[in-house]
């Protein structure tokens, strides 16, 4: 079982038999009670120290499902502010001898628990996986995630640094992505990925990384926010075996640790083809626009105008001849085809940094940006929305490459919009604009990928 669902499971049982408790105990609290002092004190030696027990342990079980210095020192934060608000209502001061007592007890009982619990234990980790040759097809999810905790606090930090909101760490990541394995290269590579994210080293070295990441953060800020410190890789795999069976495992994992075996896999033409930007049907095309890629950085920008040199640095186009041309939808296939063939040539940092990249941005990469600079042609796709009804996708697909791209980048969306294409699917239809069943894609085209520029050249176009 997953190290994360564990301690939610077991934090979760702790605090249905903590409110059957808290409900025994203020019944028996309530009936003993005496008329004259009911509503401002509690009576009787024992049962308002097990009520107080009961409710710092809820207090100090809020964080339990995170890493053990997180749950430890949160824990014991709330369990003592949980204690003073308990003890100023019904002792009328905000800490008593007993209260101190007793919260004790419980925070050295807790932090012995979770210090049991996180113990390394490489033997709750399924060690035993199916054969390449048993396996029909396997589901894999992947999920860049960052600890919710660590994450918060980093909100706060750079709010207070920077002066503006920066909370987007209230909650964890969901980017989300899903892929579907049935040849044997991909199979076997996957079952390779899967060896190692069940290795012992990496299993322990992943268990550690929120707390080193919260460490480093608060102590050592540059190599945190300079991006030297690594994400945790949440991944989900699913075997449909031959034998009508399935197996599922979930991990969480240091990404750098398993660099090369995500490579291995993720070079496989199911995984390229699978690539949010590259998973286009040709039949959902509307236009296909490619156009030579502008680097702009050096440029004056004014506010009533933008200055241009004479000049535009356009890549490796010698001649600086800016390019754009609408293409037919025919032609998806074979560019698609001639990246996919120079993505499986490159090494390893550079695959992963362009993966990524086609990934929008959820995928693992050892390299934190691509140097636009090298970059030199642009690929923009519209597609239509497989749920478009008839007439919107008739009136769109009559429309001239050139003013469909005109329309619909100087559309202004509405909410209905906006919700519909969030994914809301309750939405009123009717209030919809044609523009919100349309999907841009843009795919920028580097100088040392030859085949896909050996194609344009091909048909004339020279990036």
């Amino acid at each position: 079982m997953n190290e994360a669902i564990g301690m939610r499971v077991l934090g979760c049982t702790i605090m249905v038999i903590e409110i059957a408790a808290m409900i025994a105990a203020g019944a028996i609290i309530f009936k003993r009670r005496k008329a004259e002092v009911a509503e401002v004190t509690l009576t009787g030696k024992i049962v308002p120290y097990i009520l107080l027990a009961l409710l710092t342990l809820s207090g100090y079980m809020r964080y339990a499902g995170n890493t053990p210095i997180i749950a430890v020192i949160a824990g014991c934060i709330l369990a003592v502010l949980f204690a003073m608000a308990f003890s100023g209502i019904f002792y009328k001061k905000v800490f008593t001898k007993e209260t101190g007592i007793t919260v004790g007890a419980i925070c050295l009982a807790c932090t012995l628990l979770v210090g049991t619990v996180n113990l390394p234990s490489y033997s709750s980790y399924v060690k035993k996986l199916p054969k390449a040759s048993e396996v029909e097809s396997i589901d894999i999810s992947n999920n860049i995630s960052d600890d919710l905790f660590v994450s918060s606090i980093n909100g706060i930090i750079e709010t207070y640094m920077y002066g503006f909101d920066y909370m987007y760490g209230v909650d964890e990541y969901d980017i989300s992505s899903n892929n579907k394995i049935t040849t044997e290269e991909g199979i076997a590579a996957t079952i390779k990925l899967h060896e190692m994210l069940i290795d012992d080293n990496v299993i322990n070295v992943s268990k550690s990384y929120t707390t080193t990441a919260l460490i480093s953060m608060l102590f050592n800020p540059d190599e945190y926010y300079n991006g030297d410190m690594s994400m945790l890789y949440d991944i989900g795999i699913t075997y449909h075996l031959k034998s009508g069976k399935t197996i599922s495992r979930t991990y969480s994992v240091d990404q750098k640790l398993i660099l090369n075996e995500y490579y291995e896999l993720a070079k496989c033409d199911e995984m390229l083809n699978q690539a949010a930007k590259l998973n286009i049907s040709e039949d959902n095309i509307l236009a296909l626009n490619a156009y030579s890629y502008v680097d702009y950085s050096d440029y004056e920008y004014y506010e009533d105008e933008q200055t241009l040199p004479d000049t535009l640095d356009l890549g490796n186009n010698e001649d600086d001849e800016y390019v754009d041309e609408y293409l037919s939808a025919e032609h998806w296939s074979k560019i698609k085809g001639a990246l996919i063939s120079d993505l499986q040539q490159m090494e390893r940092s550079k695959f992963l940094c362009r993966y990524d990249e086609l990934n929008d941005f959820n995928g693992i990469s050892d390299e934190s940006y691509l140097d636009s600079n090298y970059q030199c042609a642009l690929i923009s796709v519209l597609t239509l929305n497989e749920d478009t009804p008839e007439d919107v996708a008739k009136e769109l697909r009559s429309m001239p490459a050139d003013k469909l791209y005109t329309a619909y980048e100087n559309y202004m969306y509405t909410e209905t919009d906006y919700a519909f294409m969030a994914g809301d699917k309750d939405v009123d239809k009717s209030k919809l604009s044609k523009f919100a069943y349309v999907k841009e894609s843009e795919i920028g085209i580097y100088n040392d990928e030859k085949a896909t520029l050996e194609y344009f050249k091909s048909i004339g176009l020279n990036f």
